[in-house]
């Protein structure tokens, strides 16, 4: 890859347009509930190099909180979930590294699977230059030229996955996803040990890291939509929004009696799961305001104890 590629995919946590979502974000309904490790070496051109040794594997499981499990060169990590990941509308999980620079990320493929056997990995991209290495205390990296990388974004957000952008295959079923798996990216530019994006360009991330933290810093993985919620829409609980594409009003129409409570919450997401307005006032069976928006597709979503609501509509 030339130098001066122009960057075009969304930039670091705060800039305009960034996909990045918050930890402590109410778009997350579930975590991952337990994790399998293979973890490497911190120096894969060094065979005496130890293996990589920051956190526990236990630090990966429940919500992001920077405590975090280092993979090692090439390491991975094999997330599970009780409760399976669906393919929704927008993104449908996040993954979360401990970063404290935009410019210093340390990258992994993402992999998904139904059976925990056949693995579908997300089509990466990596716009940087691949002929002068980012060595491990450059901070020369742009979040704008990487796409479907783990690690994309700073600690406390989470890089999302929309898993509509896995081709389609027997073996993969979108409606049950059990388990993500982590790989190590090694970021180096030499074709002998480095690895490449899904054009077969090579991926340049700080290296090498002969640190106890070396490779992917795994946080956590969170869950933004999941089997138990949507099923319920989908069995036929006749859930309606009208109309719909819509202007400045939306109704809502179930067979549920909803109301808004302490345990309830109802918001409005865009499909990068920025949330635009929460609890906005209405009744079901009446109009809910939705003037306020821009043109564009956007998310209601409502979750209290008894019930979860998803359903997408067009602003127009």
């Amino acid at each position: 890859m030339p130098l001066g590629v122009h960057a075009q995919y969304p930039g670091p946590a705060g800039s305009p347009g960034s996909t990045a979502i918050a930890g402590d974000s109410s778009i997350f309904v579930g975590w991952a509930s337990s994790i399998e490790t293979e973890l490497a070496s911190i120096d894969i051109t060094d065979p005496n190099a130890p293996q990589a040794n920051t956190g526990n594997s236990t630090a990966a499981l429940g919500p992001a909180d920077s405590q975090v499990i280092s993979l090692g060169d090439g390491g991975t990590a094999t997330l599970f979930f009780d409760q399976p990941i669906i393919d929704g509308p927008g993104a449908d999980f996040a993954v979360f590294e401990n970063s404290f620079l935009d410019g210093f990320l340390e990258l992994a493929f993402v992999e998904v699977s139904s059976d925990g056997e056949h693995f579908f990995r997300f089509p990466a991209v990596s716009l940087h230059q691949d002929t002068l290495q980012f060595g491990p205390f450059d901070n020369l990296m742009q979040a704008q030229k990487l796409h479907n990388l783990a690690g994309k974004y700073v600690a406390n957000f989470g890089t999302p996955f929309d898993l509509a952008e896995l081709e389609d295959d027997p073996l993969l079923d979108k409606s049950n996803i059990q388990y993500v798996k982590l790989i190590d990216v090694i970021g180096s530019v030499d074709p002998d040990i480095g690895q490449t994006d899904f054009s077969g360009t090579l991926i340049n991330d700080p290296f090498p890291t002969p640190f106890p933290s070396c490779g992917f810093d795994l946080d956590a993985v969170g869950v933004i939509h999941q089997a138990v919620g949507y099923s319920k829409i989908n069995r036929g609980q006749h859930v309606e929004l009208f109309p719909n594409p819509a202007n400045d009003i939306i109704y809502l129409r179930t067979d549920h009696i909803i109301q808004i409570e302490e345990t309830g919450r109802l918001e409005i997401r865009s499909l990068e799961g920025k949330v635009m307005l929460i609890n906005p006032t209405y009744l079901i069976g009446h109009s809910i305001q939705v003037g306020a928006l821009n043109n564009g597709t956007y998310i209601l979503y409502f979750k209290n104890q008894d019930i979860v609501l998803v359903k997408s509509f067009i602003i127009q």
